[in-house]
């Protein structure tokens, strides 16, 4: 017994380390990227960052970017396309277009969704995760089974869509739709094809056609 709450204190103390690497690296992410440039300097002291905190390195977002920076790193020069496709990659983590919006502190964060052609809902399985400007989770719910679609609470391999409201916390990392969001790229990098990752907007536009 005693191991067995030996064992629960220390997963959930491990998850809470990675809740706030996750949440300094959201906020080194919206730092760098404030002034709307990212340089060199910046970009080596980022890799050394995710150097010293490699456990962030584990989960989404920071796994994508030590990925980005790993391919950007790679010849051992950055051309200014790369810096620029680095920012953009920073704005979409933190949220925060300084440039555009006055704001230096991070806003909700962006999250990289797909791009399919189409988007099918007979005899397919979505998870619908945050919150929706279209209404409530029921609403959207209803909207998506009249097209034939099931809608399940949980991402799993059985999951076609999980798709992401518009509304979303500058914590989402830790709110239940975060976890989501962690499951399905986990399941992603894992090699599965699915779930596809798609907006409001994406799903919006689909049931309307």
């Amino acid at each position: 017994m005693r191991k067995d709450i030996s064992d629960e204190r220390s997963n959930f103390n491990g998850k809470l380390r990675l809740d706030r690497a996750a949440d300094q690296l959201i906020g080194v992410c919206g730092g760098i990227a404030a002034d709307g440039i990212v340089n060199k300097d910046e970009a080596a002291f980022l890799t050394a960052w995710l150097a010293e905190h490699r456990e962030v390195c584990s989960i989404f977002p920071g796994a994508i970017l030590a990925e980005r920076l790993a391919s950007i790193m790679a010849d051992g020069t950055i051309s200014e396309d790369e810096l620029k496709d680095l920012l953009q990659t920073l704005q979409q983590i933190s949220g925060n277009h300084f440039i555009e919006t006055g704001a230096a502190a991070p806003e909700s964060p962006a999250i990289q969704a797909d791009t399919p052609d189409v988007i099918e809902f007979a005899g397919r399985r979505f998870c619908l995760t945050g919150k929706f400007v279209f209404g409530s989770r029921t609403t959207c719910e209803d909207a998506t089974t009249k097209l034939g679609a099931a809608c399940s609470s949980d991402v799993t391999l059985q999951t076609d869509y999980l798709v992401i409201g518009a509304l979303v916390s500058p914590d989402w990392i830790h709110e239940t739709y975060g976890r989501k969001i962690e499951r399905a790229m986990s399941l992603r990098a894992d090699g599965c094809r699915k779930p596809v990752i798609i907006t409001e907007e994406q799903w919006a536009v689909a049931i309307a056609i």
